[in-house]
């Protein structure tokens, strides 16, 4: 398998061979072009547009965004001149070639300042929004004055009263998704406004610090955790001292002596100890406070994608924030940055109704969506997610985990609601009829239930139908520090969090069932696997730890399973400071951290949720479980794709992920592979000559012997008509390649296949 490095240079030098042929197609139009006395041909003018928007799809395959900024600009006009929505003018072709020839320089290596990108993809913009606007100003002036003053308002301006901006202003000056140095002059209606009264601050004196040195102030302060664990130890030893000196009597005189130097020594440990853990504690407090953010560090961006979420799906929504001044350590707050917004797309996807529905049932048209964070106590913090939306219907949830076989139909039938939305948060459980970048792969809420849970959190749904759905979650304010306990596998030390451990048991041997080729023992009325912690984590057993009389264990929960880890004991609960593991130990299964004790021993910090799920693999694999990974092996999929890079970024993934990868350049080569040769699913493009996407799915659905075959788009096309286009014409996913994840295409693969 080759590294990342290697697979990038390979990528990069398919664009370089793809980017040259897609600018020899743009050149060649702009050549032909020089004279604008004449109409384009529109076959060049259709080769000229793949062009474009194929250069566009390889440079984001790539991260040239710069490029891809161009091209999308550059797309848009040639698709106005295609359609017959502008014609071709001198400005516009000089345009043409100003974009054209800035992305011949990024491609070429050459630097190319911000602002000549972003002039350049404003010319082009203006290209067509002028257009329109002197469309439109013809139109007018072709009426009759008479109509014309009709419509007009009916009142005209004083003369000192302030002008407003003109309509045709905003046409033509659209916003540019690349952000422009601004010049400090204001400009004249700013000059002109009245001077709003200054905003009264807090009288506070702030220092800029860098986490790296803050980083360093908290390790500085760790260490002396060892000292202080030393100075307890010391402390032990001398306590034994004074009792071995009570039991020699013998030399009664030398020992008093020693007796009497131990006392002094442990009383001055005594006083130092109590010291110096209240320096300790006030300097990790300190330290951990200074890398504390407000919520709103995460929740400012919400706003905003909240609303592009719900235009995208047609629908209305206002979002509340609560509880934004609520701090939480950096570090947690960007990890969960990623799960809160899977809630929030979740929300408006699933549950806010179009507007037309929430009309009919009386609802405002606009949905709400409330965030509120909240404190719970010294340790722990709240966040609830809710919306006044649909709902969950329960006799549809039923359905639906009967449907998938996770549980039989009287067995559904009697289960509490609560237990029901448990598999909502099962990787592959999903209600939606397509996949989508919003919804449908199944996997949303089992990868917030993950994050959550890997940040010592838990989460939990709410719903009541017709009124809409809740999610609490509940986490600490800070992964820097825990209470933890200290436990024995195998004479080997180890930290368990605290809250990850439900309860510790001492247990006999007779008490330990077998069920199958598991172990199980009964726990609170339900039948709870049990395993031996070493037997997870590798380590050997002796002949004396194999098979003892009692046995201590500690129980545990993660992602709906319950696990009982057998140990050789428990030593303790005391707050625990994590050391994040080096860059190469990060994927180290069942292992989050360590922290150092008074000895400077490192210890690890075992992952709970991990080890969970080691247990439930860890047992012999099956006849069946390795027919299917075999049959996994010979799965092919047939990628669809005209852009070079495109479709070699999409082999690589797949293929790297075990699958036998085919590739044509076009629906019409796909349609003909698929006629030829057997395959387990399509990846396929939108936008390609001769045959597109749309039109492939439409055949594959309408061939007898294809018509099961599952179809995942992979496009740019990212409006609502579009997506829908896709459910009509009968495909299974439709990503969008602005929101392309390598993980999210492989998801959806095997969900499918």
């Amino acid at each position: 398998m080759i590294s990342q490095e290697e697979f990038l240079k390979q990528l990069r030098e398919a664009f370089a061979v793809e980017s040259q042929e897609h600018l020899k197609a743009i050149s060649s139009f702009l050549v032909t072009m020089a004279d604008v006395s004449g109409e384009p041909d529109q076959n060049l003018l259709e080769e000229t547009y793949r062009a474009a928007h194929s250069l566009k799809g390889a440079a984001r395959a790539v991260d040239l965004k710069d490029v891809e900024y161009i091209c999308h600009s550059m797309e848009s006009v040639f698709g106005a001149l295609k359609r017959k929505e502008t014609p071709l003018t001198q400005k516009i072709l000089d345009s043409l070639r100003r974009g054209f020839d800035i992305v011949q320089q990024i491609v070429s290596g050459e630097s190319v300042s911000a602002e000549a990108i972003a002039s350049a993809a404003e010319a082009l913009e203006q290209c067509i929004h002028v257009n329109s606007a002197v469309e439109n100003a013809d139109r007018i002036l072709k009426k009759p004055m008479s109509s014309i003053i009709s419509s007009a308002p009916g009142t005209i301006p004083e003369p000192d009263a302030p002008l407003q901006p003109s309509p045709l202003a905003r046409e033509t000056a659209p916003e540019l998704p690349h952000p422009l140095e601004q010049p400090e002059t204001p400009r004249a209606s700013q000059a002109a406004a009245p001077r709003q009264p200054a905003l009264k601050t807090p009288n506070l004196t702030t220092v800029r610090v860098s986490s790296d040195r803050l980083d360093a102030i908290l390790r500085k302060a760790e260490s002396l955790i060892a000292i202080k664990q030393l100075l307890f130890q010391t402390r032990s030893d001398l306590v034994e001292m004074l009792h071995a000196s009570e039991e020699a009597e013998s030399e009664a005189q030398r020992l008093h002596s020693m007796r009497t130097t131990a006392l002094k020594t442990l009383k001055r440990i005594d006083l130092e100890s109590v010291h110096i853990s209240q320096l300790i504690t006030s300097l990790i407090e300190d330290a951990q406070s200074v890398l504390m953010l407000p919520c709103s560090y995460l929740f400012d961006a919400f706003p905003l994608a909240a609303n592009d979420i719900a235009k995208s799906l047609g629908k209305e929504v206002s979002l509340e924030i609560k509880g934004q001044e609520i701090e939480l350590e950096k570090q947690l707050l960007e990890k969960l940055k990623d799960p809160l917004m899977h809630l929030l797309r979740n929300s408006i996807d699933h549950g806010i109704e179009a507007p037309e529905e929430r009309r009919k049932k009386g609802k405002k048209p606009r949905g709400t969506i409330s965030i509120r964070v909240t404190h719970l106590d010294s340790r722990r913090m709240e966040i609830t997610i809710a919306d006044d939306g649909r709902g969950i219907d329960p006799e549809g949830l039923r359905q639906s985990i009967v449907e998938k076989g996770l549980a039989g139909p009287e067995e559904v039938r009697s289960m509490p609601e609560t237990k029901l939305y448990s598999f909502l948060f099962l990787s592959g459980f999903s209600t939606s009829p397509i996949v989508t970048d919003l919804s449908g792969r199944g996997l949303g809420l089992a990868i917030v239930k993950k994050a959550v849970e890997e940040l010592d959190g838990s989460i939990e749904l709410d719903s009541h139908p017709g009124q809409g759905t809740s999610f609490r979650l509940v986490l600490p304010y800070s992964k820097a520090s825990f209470r933890g306990n200290f436990i024995k596998v195998c004479n080997r030390l180890f930290a368990v969090p605290s809250s990850a451990i439900e309860q510790s048991i001492r247990i006999s041997q007779t008490d330990i069932q077998s069920a199958g080729s598991a172990e199980v023992i009964e726990y609170q009325g339900e039948v709870v696997s049990i395993v031996h912690m070493g037997d997870i984590l590798g380590i050997a057993r002796t002949l004396e730890q194999i098979s003892p009389a009692h046995v201590v264990a500690i129980v545990c929960r993660a992602q709906n399973r319950t696990c009982a880890f057998i140990v050789d004991e428990i030593l303790g609960e005391q707050d625990i400071l994590i050391k994040p593991l080096g860059a190469l130990l990060q994927k180290v299964r069942g292992i989050y951290g360590a922290t150092v004790i008074g000895d400077n021993e490192v210890v690890p910090i075992l992952n709970v949720r991990d080890l969970i799920l080691m247990a439930f693999e860890s047992g012999v694999k099956t006849a069946q479980t390795a027919q299917s990974e075999s049959k996994k092996d010979r799965k092919r999929i047939l990628v669809v794709e005209d852009s070079v890079t495109s479709r070699t970024l999409l082999k690589s993934i797949l293929s790297s992920a075990g699958y036998i990868v085919q590739t044509a350049t076009d629906g019409i080569e796909g349609y003909t592979l698929l006629k030829t040769e057997a395959f387990d699913c399509v990846v396929t493009d939108v936008e390609m000559p001769r045959l597109d996407g749309f039109g492939l799915t439409e055949r594959i659905r309408n061939d007898p012997s294809l018509a099961n075959l599952p179809v995942i788009l992979v496009t740019a096309l990212e409006s609502r008509e579009h997506k829908e286009r896709g459910i009509a014409v009968g495909a299974n996913a439709y990503i969008t390649k602005s929101n392309f994840a390598q993980s999210n295409l492989l998801d959806t693969v095997r969900r499918f296949i």
